[in-house]
């Protein structure tokens, strides 16, 4: 099991997990997560919560950094297409020459600089770790075709990029507010997490505090089901199970009404009656997740307070 224990727990303040290490005489550190990194992060999703063995950051505020640059070149540089393709001033392709250049510079300026760091951390390190970073790192695999199909490619991976960006930095936030109103608070607790850090040789204090964390309804990632027992173990699965289908229904909330919000602003900007189809698809793909995602944590909070 190694000499250092890393577990995650979501839905259980920091500082309740603090008097819980401290009840059972477990010595470790406890770092807070507050929802909006949780969910820029990743790490209250499958691929974080599913690995046995969490690597140490588990997140990197640099990511941020990068994408937002790299963000903000996608930006500068359909704004240079828009302006030959459309015949624009000779201003503003000028513009858009230098603020593509000097956000394209930033970018890569800011990726070296994080990538340095990340090397000095060893071989096992990783700057791209999570679901706002992942779409850029698949895009940059593309081998290229040498036609103009890749800067098509290229287009599309920058406004990709961009909707990311927008999405987990601005967009899951604002929801995440609007969602927990509705469900008082309990949303926002689902995403609440700690990262705890722990001598891995008190196994017997680690199975204690896993037990008493799935007692107050916390999600544990599977780093922590080495301390546990049969029962105790299922009982951590199914909670981890329930956590990830919340996650996805408020992920395809998000993603649905920030489309609705682009498909708004676009039939603003270019009226035309044939975006009321798409954007009545949307608003009811949006409603239907979160009509689930709001009954089901509804139905969560009941029971909690029932049990309690």
């Amino acid at each position: 099991m190694g000499d250092r224990f890393l577990g995650i727990t979501m839905g259980v303040r920091a500082a309740e997990v603090e008097e819980i290490l401290q009840t059972y005489s477990v010595t470790g550190t406890v770092r807070k997560i507050v929802p909006p990194l949780s969910l820029a992060f990743g790490l209250s999703r499958k691929r974080v919560l599913g690995k046995a063995s969490l690597r140490m950051p588990p997140y990197r505020p640099s990511v941020l950094v990068v994408m937002g640059l790299w963000s903000l070149f996608g930006v500068c540089l359909l704004f240079t297409i828009a302006a030959f393709l459309l015949a624009w001033s000779a201003g503003a392709q000028r513009i858009g020459l230098a603020t593509s250049l000097a956000t394209g510079s930033l970018a890569a300026l800011g990726t070296a600089t994080a990538l340095q760091q990340v090397r000095k951390e060893g071989p096992d390190a990783r700057l791209v770790d999570s679901d706002l970073a992942d779409a850029f790192s698949w895009g940059l695999m593309w081998p290229g075709t040498g036609t103009e199909l890749d800067l098509i490619l290229i287009c599309c991976l920058f406004v990709m990029l961009v909707f990311l960006f927008v999405l987990y930095v601005f967009w899951l936030p604002l929801l995440l507010v609007v969602v927990s109103l509705l469900t008082f608070g309990q949303v926002w607790r689902e995403f609440y997490g700690t990262l705890v850090i722990a001598d891995a040789t008190q196994a017997r204090g680690l199975s204690a505090v896993g037990e008493e964390l799935l007692r107050r309804h916390a999600v544990l990632s599977k780093s922590w089901d080495l301390y546990l027992t049969g029962p105790v173990m299922e009982n951590s699965t199914r909670s981890r199970a329930s956590h990830y289908l919340v996650h996805r229904l408020f992920l395809a909330t998000g993603v649905l009404s920030l489309v609705v919000a682009g498909l708004a602003l676009a039939d603003r900007e270019f009226p035309s009656d044939l975006w009321k189809y798409p954007m009545a698809a949307a608003i009811g793909g949006a409603v239907a997740p979160l009509t689930v995602l709001v009954l089901t944590e509804h139905r969560r909070r009941l029971a909690t307070s029932v049990h309690k």
